[in-house]
C-alpha cells in the first residue's frame, strides 16, 4: 500500500483513533511496531525479513548502548551497530 493509496488514509485514521485507546507502555509500543511492520511489509512483502532484521539489530544496539558508559567503547559499538544496520540495506 503506497502513501498515495486511499487505503493509507483509512489506515492512518484507524491508527489515530485506536492507538490512544491502548494503554501506555509495552502494549502500545508493540501495537505501533506491528502496525508499522504491516504497513512497510505491505509496500514490498518479499522483503519483510530485511525490515525485521534491521529493526532487531538497531533495537539490540540501542539496548547495548544504554548500558555502556561514554567513551571509546561506546563509540565503537555505535559505529558497529550503524554498519550492521546498513549492510542488509546495501544489498537490496
Amino acid at each position: 500500500m503506497a502513501v498515495s493509496d486511499p487505503r493509507y488514509l483509512l489506515l492512518l485514521v484507524l491508527v489515530a483513533l485506536v492507538l490512544p485507546a491502548i494503554p501506555r507502555g509495552i502494549s502500545r509500543l508493540l501495537a505501533i511496531a506491528l502496525v508499522s511492520l504491516g504497513f512497510y511489509a505491505g509496500l514490498n512483502p518479499a522483503f519483510w525479513y530485511v525490515l525485521v532484521a534491521v529493526s532487531a539489530t538497531t533495537y539490540a544496539g540501542g539496548l547495548l548502548l544504554s548500558h555502556v558508559p561514554d567513551g571509546r567503547l561506546r563509540s565503537a559499538i555505535f559505529i558497529s551497530v550503524v554498519v550492521a544496520a546498513l549492510l542488509p540495506l546495501l544489498t537490496f
